[in-house]
Parts: structure tokens; C-alpha cells; sequence
């Protein structure tokens, strides 16, 4: 079996789903793949563990995101990760409202537990507005929400990416699963801070093919 995880990106997600955008073209990612996320690296994971065609949602997902971001005073800025779940919900809700089942024990989604500062890995969703709030608790910062800490299931967590070390998925201690892991820097340094969030959608599109580009040069990796 497979494990492909994806790290902490920021603004620069883009690129990785450039990247995952090759993976869904070229492999097979089927019930002997297994996927992890850690904050922005949860929604590639998400959208290749549940198929949808990335190139696709980049179009109809991402650009009008951010074009609405753009209208916002403040544009990514407490507005972000909202925008975000009335995006990808509706998505999620088109295509099949229990989609969700797709990701039961294949998609592990890392969150900081507040206040105890532990490593929580959610393997098993409720129904699709379940597994929405997994992935943006899994992302949040409160610059980029309404809410100091984002509350998922009765309890309060920020990032995943700030304790992503602390407990890690028991597939990447076992030996019967090639782990691929995918980070924003793996094979360049990119342009930009990644901690911030940019409503720019002509960067995005920027970094996008720049993680196809390097995904395609790099893809004697995932084999």
C-alpha cells in the first residue's frame, strides 16, 4: 500500500495541487491508497482520496474563491477559511451528499487540540459538513477566520501543521506502506511568504503550474 501525505502549505496550496493534479493523471489512487493532510495539505488529500478531478475544481472551485476574496475589504484576511467551506460544501453536496463515506479510514486529517496542544489524527466523518470543518480546523488561523479557535466537534483546535510531528499516522511507522510525502519546498524554493494567503488569482494559477511542472520532472518519485 500507499501513503502519500501532504504538509503544510499556506498560500502556497496552489502548488500543491499542481502536484496533485499529475498524481490524479498518471496513477491509479485506489482503495491501496491512503491519504494524510496537515492544515492547507488537507485539501489536495482530500480531493485525490475522494477522485475529483483537481484541474477541474482548480477552475471551478479555487478561481471563483478568490475572485470573491477580492471584493472583501480586507480580502483573505478573516474571511478566508470561510469562504473556503461555503465553496468546497457546496462541491462536496453537487457531486454526492454522502461523499464523506469515501474518506472514512483513508483520508487522516491532523488537528491541534487547544488547549492541550496534542496532535489529533481524525480518520472517520460524519456526513460532508463533518469532513469540511476536519480539513479548515486542520488550517486554521485566526487571521484568516472569524474565530480565535476553529470549534470541530465540541472541541477548540488551531493548525495541524504546529504539533504535525508530535503524533504521526501508525501507516507511517509501518513498513508494509511507501510513504510519499509532499511538501511546498520538496524540489524548490517558491516565491512569496508562505504564511500568507494571497486573493491573487493569476499567483495562484503561477503556482499551480509550477507544481505540475515539477511534478511531471519529478515523477520517477512516486513510483
Amino acid at each position: 500500500k500507499t501513503h502519500i501525505r501532504f504538509c503544510c502549505a499556506g498560500g502556497h496550496y496552489s502548488y500543491l495541487l499542481g502536484i496533485a493534479s499529475i498524481l490524479q493523471k498518471y496513477f491509479i489512487l485506489d482503495d491501496n491508497v491512503i491519504f494524510s493532510g496537515y492544515s492547507a495539505g488537507c485539501v489536495p488529500a482530500l480531493l485525490c482520496c475522494l477522485n475529483i478531478d483537481i484541474s477541474n475544481e482548480f477552475l471551478e472551485l479555487n478561481i471563483p474563491l478568490l475572485e470573491e476574496l477580492q471584493t472583501n475589504k480586507l480580502k483573505s484576511f478573516f474571511n478566508f477559511i470561510p469562504t473556503l467551506k461555503k465553496y468546497l460544501l457546496s462541491r462536496l453536496n453537487i457531486i454526492s451528499e454522502d461523499i464523506y463515506l469515501n474518506a472514512n479510514n483513508r483520508l487522516n486529517c491532523n488537528l491541534t487540540h487547544i488547549p492541550t496542544f496534542q496532535n489529533h489524527i481524525i480518520d472517520n466523518y460524519q456526513n460532508n459538513e463533518d469532513l469540511v470543518d476536519c480539513i479548515l480546523a486542520s488550517g486554521h488561523l485566526p487571521i484568516y477566520n472569524n474565530c480565535i479557535f476553529y470549534n470541530y466537534r465540541n472541541n477548540y483546535y488551531v493548525d495541524g501543521g504546529l504539533t504535525q510531528y508530535i503524533n504521526k499516522e501508525k501507516s507511517f511507522f509501518n513498513p508494509n506502506y511507501n510513504l510519499i510525502e509532499l511538501k511546498r519546498n520538496k524540489w524548490r524554493d517558491l516565491p512569496g511568504n508562505w504564511i500568507f494567503i494571497s486573493s491573487c488569482s493569476k499567483y495562484s494559477e503561477y503556482l499551480y503550474e509550477l507544481g505540475k511542472l515539477d511534478g511531471l520532472n519529478n515523477i520517477q518519485y512516486f513510483n
